[in-house]
């Protein structure tokens, strides 16, 4: 791949990374408040860990942050009072529909001067990308 190639994604990367740059979560932490927005229930740090296919460790020092922040809470399970479940505050949802609303300004940003339909075949392509890269 030519370095020109290389840079050109790169540039894509950032664009995108800045959709969240003025929000109060860094880039990296995105992943875990999608999954605690976007799908039901309580959510325990192993958890979120194994559905993320990252290391406990660093769900850990996400949560720790995103606590610190006020993105999240954690409470006691109510199945185990040992564990701990972490949930998204007010702030957490809210911080969370504006990155999927600047994620959308992108999309429609993209598709006024691509089309819609080079636009759902570029996200193909970055999903099944992801996908080889994981």
């Amino acid at each position: 791949m030519e370095n020109m190639n290389l840079f050109a994604i790169l540039q894509f990367c950032r664009a995108c990374m800045n959709t969240v740059d003025n929000l109060a979560i860094r880039f990296s932490d995105v992943r875990v408040l999608a999954q605690l927005c976007n799908v039901p229930g309580m959510h325990t740090p192993a958890q979120l860990a194994k559905q993320l296919n990252v290391s406990r460790a660093m769900i850990s020092a996400v949560i720790t942050r995103m606590v610190a922040d006020g993105l999240v809470v954690r409470m006691p399970s109510p199945d185990d009072g040992r564990s701990v479940c972490v949930m998204p505050t007010k702030l957490g949802r809210k911080t969370m529909q504006q990155i999927n609303n600047n994620i959308q300004a992108l999309q429609q940003q993209l598709a006024s001067v691509m089309g819609q339909k080079k636009v759902d075949n570029l996200i193909k392509l970055i999903v099944q990308a992801n996908g080889v890269l994981a």
